[in-house]
């Protein structure tokens, strides 16, 4: 089965002090800070709600994923979504794993999610690329590697795109618009791109169906198709004598 490394992994966050909101901070157009992911991040995929004066202090954090699908030709059959945990928190998020429109390498990227609404859930607005949600790494302890498995939807797209982008969020908090409760901090940490251990890094293994042959190879044109149909049975010999 063919794996296809991650081509670039980042994260963008919004993190904004006393006097504001949960629903203000997710709603945010631009990240107020960003990195890319190499060796290992300790909190990838981030909601906090932090007790202050006022609202309190919020961080949004969602992670980017990129692959070049250029060289899939064929139909994607199968595909799973491996990620391996660095660092495990006490409060585990469940993942949400939707389509993204960028790579995450700019703090404008923070919403580039297809169909994001800022001041709505995500659910039946964005386009879901696994079940909803697709992890619950409560369970899970560093090192763990959880396997996902992707739906019809990123396969095709793994097949008509040259570009697979894929945003890792918080499902309980960020997908479904629901504020933390005061104190709660909601975090996995993931390993990166250029971890020593290459199966830790970001991937995805996948069974590509080889695209169905045409006339073209036989250089017959389509037009002459139903002379080849109509030889009669008698004279196949020629053809094979030829």
């Amino acid at each position: 089965m063919p794996e296809l490394q991650a081509s670039s992994f980042n994260q963008v966050h919004v993190t904004l002090a006393d006097g504001t909101s949960f629903a203000g901070v997710r709603g945010t157009s631009t990240g107020t800070g960003k990195g890319t992911i190499t060796n290992s991040f300790n909190a990838v995929v981030q909601v906090i709600k932090d007790a202050g004066r006022g609202a309190g202090t919020f961080r949004v954090r969602r992670g980017f994923l990129a692959f070049d699908t250029s060289g899939i030709t064929g139909t994607v059959s199968a595909a799973t979504l491996s990620l391996t945990v660095s660092h495990a928190s006490p409060d585990l998020p469940k993942l949400a794993i939707v389509r993204g429109t960028d790579d995450g390498s700019a703090l404008a990227d923070f919403d580039a999610i297809t169909g994001y609404n800022s001041s709505a859930t995500m659910s039946g607005n964005v386009t879901d690329l696994a079940a909803v949600p697709a992890h619950d790494f409560s369970s899970n302890s560093s090192n763990d590697t959880v396997t996902i498995s992707l739906n019809s939807t990123a396969r095709g797209l793994m097949t008509s795109q040259d570009e697979l982008y894929i945003v890792l969020v918080s499902y309980a908090h960020d997908y479904l618009l629901v504020e933390p409760t005061s104190g709660g901090f909601f975090d996995v940490g993931l390993y990166g791109t250029t971890h020593s251990t290459t199966s830790r890094r970001p991937h995805i293994d996948y069974t590509e169906v080889a695209a169905g042959y045409t006339h073209l190879p036989l250089n017959v044109a389509a037009a002459d198709i139903n002379q080849v149909n109509n030889v009669a049975s008698a004279d196949i010999h020629s053809i094979i004598d030829v």
